[in-house]
């Protein structure tokens, strides 16, 4: 009996210990057991998401390789993009968006390092009509093209109109222009550029260099293209015609562009703008029928170069320096309805050599209200009054080695109150007299003085001219001088 017990109680403790033992196994594998697990399922699931990168980059650098390897592409509007403007967002450096024919309703932002081609600027239009709600300074301007901060591109064959108008008249407005350009250096060619509120082509920026090609900027409320705040760049053969303000201007400090074979008439201002110290350089370029000038340059500061330009027929002079400085040689100014050059203003100081300038209805070349500067080497003929007038208190240029022929009157001709210098200028062949000096006082040296119809020198009793080097006389019709002579008004 007793030996059974014990069986019992080993029994009874083998069947605790075996309980004990099933029991930590439970308490194990619902306790311990999971949480090593979870550690095993993050590690897992960390290793995969780094996979996942892996291949996405893997995707990345292949659809990149693919795009390398098919070269730049092709975008259509309207076959692959509805607009413009998605396929200008839509594409790459180097890409190039095509626009077929059609008119299309848009505000454009262009990107860096794209083209933008139509299939015919007067048959691929992007117009918009703007609203008249800018003012300067905003970083932003809804127009049919906005180009900003980009280096590198190219833009043709488009027709850019602005289509509505902005009488505004307060300070700080901004008028929507049809391009408008700021900061950056692309090319823009054989595109037509039109706004109902302000200019054509508008360039601003110290960092904008661009080149304009073989553009049309007509009838624009202000310019057809403008250059201002600093910008440079290149305008060549673009035909800017009957815009309301000037052809082409450049204006401000800084600014300085090259401007080269443009062709400016019918312009309500002037074909050519250089203003408030613009500089840079014009160079045959048309400047034809214009209302005003033909060039004009304006404000202390202004000195550009301007060089074998045409300047004919406008309605107010060939070229005009108001206050401003810079050299204008080779020019052909001829039949303006008033002088070939004006130099006017007291801060005018200009160097003019080697221009044509004839058949004028006043003069070849007129300095006047205290207008300075140099005039050598010019040819002034078949003018309907003088070859070269200085008029004016003040105003005191050196003439030097002038040519001033078949004038209607004089050769050279100082008036009320101008000083001045003319040396080895040639004046034969005039209406009236070779020089004439009405009330001023100029230095006169070594002319040629020949041939004119009255007398070689004329001058009153109240001219006090100075003498140089001897002139020449020759061949006049009443004699060499006349020396007490009287004028009438």
């Amino acid at each position: 009996m007793i030996l059974n017990f014990r069986r019992s109680v080993k029994s009874i403790v083998i069947g605790l210990v075996a309980a004990g033992v099933i029991g930590c196994g439970i308490y194990c594998w619902g306790f311990v057991i999971p949480a090593e697990k979870q550690k095993a399922v993050e590690a897992e699931r960390q290793a995969s998401e780094e996979k996942q990168k892996q291949l996405a980059a893997q995707g990345s650098e292949e659809v990149q390789r693919r795009q390398q390897a098919s070269g730049p592409q092709t975008r259509v509007v309207p076959d692959q993009y509805a607009t413009i403007q998605a396929a200008i967002d839509a594409a790459n450096a180097g890409d190039t968006v095509l626009v077929k024919a059609g008119m299309y309703h848009e505000a454009l932002r262009f990107k860096e390092g794209i083209e933008l081609r139509g299939e015919n600027r007067d048959t691929t239009i992007v117009r918009f009509s703007s609203p008249p709600t800018g003012v300067v300074g905003q970083d932003h301007y809804d127009i049919p093209l906005e180009i900003r901060g980009c280096a590198n591109g190219t833009i043709l064959n488009i027709g850019f109109e602005q289509e509505r108008s902005d009488e505004r008249t307060n300070e700080n407005i901004w008028m929507a222009d049809a391009i408008e350009l700021f900061d950056s250096s692309i090319a823009i060619e054989n595109c037509r550029a039109q706004s109902e509120a302000g200019a054509g082509i508008l360039i601003s920026g110290t960092k904008s260099a661009p080149t304009l090609l073989r553009n049309e900027c007509r009838q624009n409320k202000q310019s057809g293209i403008s250059f201002e705040h600093g910008a440079r760049g290149k305008a060549e053969n673009n035909v800017c015609e009957e815009n309301q303000y000037a052809g082409i201007i450049a204006r401000g400090a800084g600014t300085s562009p090259e401007l080269v074979n443009n062709q400016c008439r019918g312009n309500e201002l002037t074909g050519l703008l250089f203003k408030q110290g613009a500089q840079g350089k014009a160079e045959n370029n048309v400047c034809e029928q214009n209302k005003q000038d033909g060039i004009l340059v304006s404000d202390s500061g202004t000195s550009p170069e301007l060089v074998d330009n045409q300047c004919r027929r406008n309605e107010h002079f060939g070229i005009e320096f108001y206050d401003a400085q810079g050299r204008a040689e080779r020019n052909a100014c001829e039949q303006n309805h008033w002088s070939g050059i004006a130099v006017s203003g007291s801060g005018a100081a200009p160097e003019l050599a080697n221009n044509q300038c004839r058949s004028n209805e006043v003069d070849g070349v007129l300095f006047q209200n205290g207008a300075h500067g140099k005039a050598e080497s010019n040819v002034c003929e078949r003018n309907n009054d003088s070859g070269i007038s200085v008029i004016g208190s003040g105003a005191a240029p050196d003439l030097a080695n002038n040519q001033c022929r078949s004038n209607a009157y004089a050769g050279i001709y100082f008036e009320s109150g101008s000083n001045g210098k003319a040396e080895s200028n040639i004046c034969e062949g005039n209406a009236t007299s070779g020089i004439i000096i009405n009330a001023s006082s100029p230095y006169l040296s070594a002319n040629r003085l020949r041939n004119n119809a009255q007398y070689g020198l004329v001058y009153g009793k109240s001219s006090k001219p100075t003498f140089g080097a001897k002139n020449e006389f020759a061949g006049n019709g009443k004699g060499n001088a006349l020396t007490k002579a009287t004028f009438t008004d």
